[in-house]
């Protein structure tokens, strides 16, 4: 209804906009706050980051040193972690990107045995990542 100011206040499509924000935050609660360098992670006695809800949500170390040894060395400290891939809504389905530095990607490359390194990932990637380092990458959402 019109508040004769000539706007509509609270039409559908705000409404609707503000709705997909609130989801979407909800969605991506579980995204880190910081992403931290491996190096970092491997000195300390208990791994662990913060999510964007407040969570602490530990890292299983075994996770850590097998990237630790698939990372070349003068690479550890570029390493940040959790990984974090993205469902764009807009994106195929089974199809997804990686937000992380050249050297992070190389690693995950190395790490699902593939020969070249991409941003893009698919779902049985992710499946795979999942069984070999669980701890180490968290899903967000994105429209």
């Amino acid at each position: 209804m019109p508040n004769g100011s000539g706007d509509e206040g609270d039409s559908p499509d705000r409404l609707n906009k503000v709705f997909l924000e609130v989801e979407l935050r909800n969605l991506n609660s579980s995204l880190p706050r910081v992403r931290r360098p491996l190096r970092e992670l491997l000195a300390e006695p208990s791994p662990s980051y913060v999510t964007a809800s407040g969570e602490l949500v530990r890292f299983d170390r075994e996770d850590l040193v097998s990237l630790s040894k698939i990372a070349p060395p003068d690479k550890v400290g570029e390493i940040r972690l959790p990984f974090v891939i993205v469902k764009e809504a807009s994106s195929k389905r089974g199809a997804y990107t990686f937000e992380g530095n050249d050297s992070e990607i190389a690693v995950l490359a190395a790490l699902l045995k593939k020969d070249e390194p991409s941003r893009y990932l698919f779902r049985p990637d992710i499946h795979e990542l999942g069984r070999l380092c669980p701890t180490v990458f968290v899903l967000g959402f994105s429209f």
